[in-house]
């Protein structure tokens, strides 16, 4: 090993004390205050890193490598800052998008206050938003609740209509309402 030519000098930055200096090897080889550094090297506080390396401060890696402060990589690699992904690291959950909703029964016949559940499956069964709207087009002939209960009011026919929050699509069913 070389005797050390240099004073240590200690970086304050983001709230992180950094010495470098003596205690290893430096440029392209190791050195810093309990690690190893340098480009292409290893080396930080309590760590090993440096461009292209494997650590920073508790943690492992630099550019390319392998991770950051309590995490495990850097750009290109598969941590940040005590997670689990940085640029290019691992991604989040995919969302499955609506493609279309049934509604059955197709048609109701109610006496006012008689009431009919119906049933609308979103598609497909993995859909990640599966939220619906329900509505009646004559609420003075039947009305319908956000679970899609239909109620008789009075005689006639109604639509009852069923949206996906998700990509707008609809289904219907006819609702004739008859007098006792």
């Amino acid at each position: 090993m070389k005797p050390c030519l240099s004073t240590p000098v200690a970086i304050l930055a983001a709230g992180l004390l950094l010495l470098v200096g003596c205690g290893g090897e430096a440029g392209s080889g190791a050195g810093g205050v309990g690690g190893a550094a340098g480009v292409g090297g290893a080396a930080g506080v309590g760590g090993a890193a440096g461009v292209g390396g494997a650590a920073g401060v508790g943690g492992a890696a630099g550019v390319g490598g392998a991770g950051g402060v309590g995490g495990a990589a850097g750009v290109g690699g598969a941590a940040g800052i005590g997670g689990a992904a940085g640029v290019g690291g691992v991604g989040g959950a995919t969302e499955i998008p609506v493609v279309g909703i049934t509604l059955e029964p197709e048609s109701v016949t109610l006496k006012p206050g008689s009431t009919e559940q119906l049933i609308a499956t979103v598609d497909p069964k993995e859909a990640t938003n599966k939220t619906v709207i329900w509505s009646s087009d004559d609420e003075e002939v039947a009305t319908v609740s956000s679970s899609g209960l239909v109620r008789g009011v009075g005689a006639g026919s109604a639509v009852i209509t069923v949206t996906t929050e998700d990509g707008d699509f609809t289904d219907t069913t006819a609702v004739s309402v008859d007098l006792p």
